[in-house]
């Protein structure tokens, strides 16, 4: 991944409450959620967890709010803005470990990483 190309494309800026997605980090989060993270999604969240997307975050399912859904990714938030906290995310979605929400954006919407029963998402 592209890491530089996809943070100026969607103009990504850090929370500045958040904090490392360090290994112990995520270990600690899967082990709350009950499900190990795809190693894609790791690596995401060791680079853009925690951020604001202030560019346009096309989706490919469609939603009535149009394509720029995005507004911020989750991660590990150390204080407020409490909505942006991973963790705190997977609990009010109640959806592990089918489903883990991994962004929000406008009116509400989140994205999700959706997998099956199974102990790894995927």
């Amino acid at each position: 991944m592209d890491s530089e190309w996809l943070s100026e494309m969607l103009d990504i800026e850090p929370i500045t409450t958040r904090l490392p997605a360090t290994d112990s980090r995520i270990v600690e989060l899967e082990k709350h959620i009950g499900v190990e993270l795809p190693s894609e999604y790791r690596d995401f969240l060791s680079r853009f967890g925690g951020s604001w997307v202030k560019g346009i975050a096309p989706i490919s399912e469609p939603t009535p709010f149009g394509d720029a859904t995005i507004e911020s990714f989750y991660g590990f938030i150390d204080g407020k803005p409490r909505s942006c906290d991973l963790k705190f995310q997977s609990d009010l979605a109640q959806g592990a470990p089918v489903a883990i929400p991994i962004a929000g954006g406008a009116f509400g919407c989140q994205t999700f990483i959706i997998g099956d029963d199974n102990p790894t998402l995927g």
